[in-house]
Order: structure tokens, then sequence, then C-alpha cells
């Protein structure tokens, strides 16, 4: 997932305990799974006790690929 919407402190906290890490574009060689702007919307918005099983819905099933 990119990030193209603002996020808070306490959800980029949780995001890097998800894995993510902040990564310079030149030596970036992870792949990435597109999700619509809404997906992303919820998973703001949702209860930081549920994110993780949303997250698991919107990732599961779609085939990763290089930036």
């Amino acid at each position: 997932i990119r990030l193209k919407h603002p996020i808070d402190d306490d959800m980029w906290r949780w995001l890097c305990d998800m894995g993510w890490r902040a990564m310079p574009v030149n030596s970036n060689r992870r792949k990435y799974t597109i999700v619509s702007e809404k997906a992303f919307e919820r998973l703001v918005k949702a209860d930081p006790t549920q994110r993780g099983a949303l997250l698991a819905r919107m990732t599961e099933g779609r085939r990763a690929r290089r930036a």
C-alpha cells in the first residue's frame, strides 16, 4: 500500500507495527499492493482494534507488484 493521504502519528505507529517502513525511492525493492482510496480511508477511520482484520481483508488475494 502506498500512502496518498496524510495520517496522524498514531496511525503511522500502527502501520510501523504492521511492518511498514518509509523507504527512499532509489533503493526501494519492495512490492506494493494497490487498494482503493476509499478502502484506505476506511482503514484510517477504523477502530484501532479492527484495523488488523481490515488490512488483512484489503490485501487478501491481491497480487503485489513492484513500484
